[in-house]
């Protein structure tokens, strides 16, 4: 069994391996280490939106999804708020001093193959506009296998060893929808009740992504 402090070392040469950070929460859970635990959990899925991120080109020829392949996956946040992390991350290190994200109306504007084709942002001066193609794009990727869903079940399973039910239901309702190979059964995490009403019920979508205000702010 690895220690903490080797895994923390091998991190230290590797930050994108987001399977030692799984391993690394994984190891502060035994230990009831349980706020540490659960930033690693979250670094795991941080450093593979990372991944996927660093290796989409941003050119006119790459592959094009349509905000329709979102399907349900518009109706979770968790992935998303984590891409614009991501993205926020990354413009500030390629000095980048604004980052726009459209609302609803703009996305179903701007995602116009004829017009964008693949490209994933535009850079003007120093602001960079999110392209809806980026978002859709990370979707895609995030549910071509269970790497993700499955570490949306570790934190899931996480929050519901300490009672926070609710917070464990959007966690595994979230999984089963990237989940390439659809909806999972799991050893009774929460009623069968609840985990209907979670999985289907349709909410209001949030702004699609925040705006230049909100960035600012």
């Amino acid at each position: 069994m690895i220690g903490i402090s080797v895994l923390k070392k091998r991190l230290e040469k590797n930050p994108l391996n987001h399977e030692l950070w799984c391993k690394l929460g994984s190891e502060y859970h035994k230990k009831s280490l349980n706020k540490e635990a659960l930033k690693a959990y979250y670094t795991a899925v941080d450093a593979l939106i990372q991944i996927i991120y660093l290796r989409l080109p941003n050119t006119f020829d790459n592959l094009f999804f349509d905000n329709d392949t979102l399907g349900l996956k518009a109706f979770h946040t968790f992935w998303f708020e984590r891409l614009v992390l991501c993205t926020i991350r990354n413009a500030e290190q390629e000095g980048v001093r604004s980052l726009i994200y459209p609302n609803a109306y703009s996305a179903i504007k701007l995602c116009d193959k004829e017009k964008y084709g693949g490209l994933l942002y535009m850079d003007r001066d120093s602001e960079r506009l999110i392209l809806p193609n980026l978002v859709n794009s990370v979707a895609h990727y995030l549910s071509e296998n269970s790497i993700y869903s499955n570490y949306l079940r570790l934190i899931g399973y996480f929050y519901l060893e300490f009672g926070y039910r609710g917070k464990a239901s959007e966690f595994l309702s979230e999984a089963n929808v990237f989940d390439p190979f659809g909806y999972r059964m799991v050893i009774n995490p929460i009623s069968a009740d609840e985990l209907h009403k979670t999985r289907f019920e349709l909410v209001l979508i949030k702004k699609f992504l925040m705006t230049k205000e909100e960035h600012n702010n």
